[in-house]
């Protein structure tokens, strides 16, 4: 990356839920999916937590057989003089999926990633 250059981060993410059992296993019970969140985050030099630079909600899925999949776009400026490492996190304590993550200059139009099916 080139300091002073504008880059866009996109990928595809949905949101879910897993039934647990008493032990946080995995149970196959159905459970009610919920609206989650994700943050693209920053580590910058000087700042320690990482820097939010945009947080998203991430639509209800109806089942985690049919995830409801959106895509997403983010474009920055780079910071080399601060700006370190990139981080996709999760913005609730639901399950997050992510898929299709592509880093590229603004101006570039980039090739489109192989999406899971689920």
């Amino acid at each position: 990356m080139m300091d002073g250059e504008d880059y866009t981060i996109s990928f595809h993410a949905a949101s879910w839920d897993i039934s647990l059992d008493a032990s946080c296993n995995p149970d196959g019970g159905a459970v009610t999916q919920d609206v989650g969140k994700v943050k693209i985050e920053v580590e910058n030099l000087n700042e320690i937590p990482t820097v939010v630079l945009t947080e998203l909600d991430v639509p209800q899925s109806t089942s985690w057989a049919n995830l409801n999949w959106k895509k997403y776009t983010h474009t920055f400026t780079y910071d080399a003089a601060v700006q370190r490492n990139f981080a996709l996190t999760n913005g609730t304590d639901k399950g997050l999926a992510i898929d299709g993550v592509i880093l590229s200059k603004a101006e570039c139009v980039p090739s489109t990633p192989e999406i899971c099916d689920n």
